[in-house]
């Protein structure tokens, strides 16, 4: 992911042994490796949610964005193609099909766009093994998924076996995705997005990252609906899912079926907390609500958002 970034000292691959017991000291340390990677773009993303949330006529189309969204991805997208334009000495435009456009476009406004707003939060919410999950849950309409309680939320899956691409997740970041219609109508409401997503960051337990299943949040769907959908996507791209591997059909159905049962166990932990945020609890039990969202504050010369100073630990019930 390093073509379409500035020159940087942190490869964003890293290793970092993850287990149960070291998840919540060691998941900064990972989000901060990573964000290093794409250097100038996080600060200039935190500038750009200052300087409209202090200053709203400067929001895009003069309208401010709902709270729980941290940044619109379009803003990533642009600062991102500043970044890449300075490096490069003239404007190219950017190819979506090939592996520096898919960079661009999806994958590093994704990360900052969910890691970022986390680095302000420090968030880490406990899932042990001794939880059911309600499978029912995903009958939960994906519109409920837009009021999330932070901008981005941590939720510790080490204790459960879930797997990713084959991989052992031992944690997911959830956070919305909101792309701006470029030409909005009048009438339209600062939640009413051309692209409005739910997306997930898996955490696997060598501490690298990986882009995980999404959901729709605008299309009047359940999450259940929104996984099932993504069935017909795979099935009309397997050659790039799959690779070249010599798989026969069933092998492929096969698959596929895997990816979206993997895709509804990463989403349950998201909605058994939507569900429960009343209980959740302190490492002593005692009930904890989660913080709220930080605001800027005047720091030196001019206002700032600091990086989270401590881990928050709260722990599902």
């Amino acid at each position: 992911m390093q073509a379409a970034n500035e020159p940087m000292d942190v490869a964003p691959n890293h290793l970092i042994p993850l287990t149960r017991d070291n998840i919540a000291e060691k998941i900064k340390t990972i989000v901060m490796t990573e964000l290093s990677a794409y250097y100038p773009l996080p600060q200039s993303l935190v500038n750009a949610h200052i300087g409209i949330r202090h200053n709203p006529s400067l929001a895009p189309h003069g309208k401010l964005w709902p709270e729980t969204v941290f940044i619109p991805v379009e803003a990533a997208i642009n600062l991102l193609s500043q970044i890449i334009q300075k490096r490069l000495g003239a404007f190219q435009s950017i190819d979506a099909q090939s592996p520096e456009g898919l960079d661009a476009l999806i994958t590093v406004p994704s990360m900052c766009c969910c890691l970022l707003p986390w680095s302000k939060l420090g968030t880490v919410i406990h899932s042990g093994n001794q939880i059911k999950f309600d499978e029912a849950l995903l009958n939960t309409p994906t519109s409920n998924l837009k009021d999330l309680p932070q901008w981005s939320l941590f939720i510790d899956l080490s204790e459960r076996d879930l797997l990713w691409n084959n991989r052992k997740v031992m944690g997911a970041f959830y956070a919305r995705y909101a792309l701006s219609h470029p030409n909005p109508p009048s009438d339209a409401k600062a939640d009413d997005f051309l692209i409005d997503n739910l997306i997930t960051i898996v955490v696997f337990d060598n501490g690298n990252l990986d882009l995980g299943p999404f959901v729709t949040l605008n299309e009047g769907k359940t999450v259940a609906q929104a996984i099932n959908d993504t069935k017909q996507k795979l099935l009309d791209n397997q050659g790039e899912v799959m690779g070249t591997g010599n798989l026969n059909a069933q092998e492929i159905e096969q698959m596929i079926e895997g990816t979206l049962t993997h895709s509804r166990e990463i989403f349950l932990p998201l909605l058994h907390l939507i569900a429960n945020r009343d209980k959740l609890a302190d490492q002593n039990g005692r009930k904890q609500p989660l913080n709220p969202n930080p605001h800027a504050m005047v720091m030196g010369s001019g206002l700032a958002l600091p990086d989270a100073d401590i881990i928050r630990e709260y722990y599902l019930k």
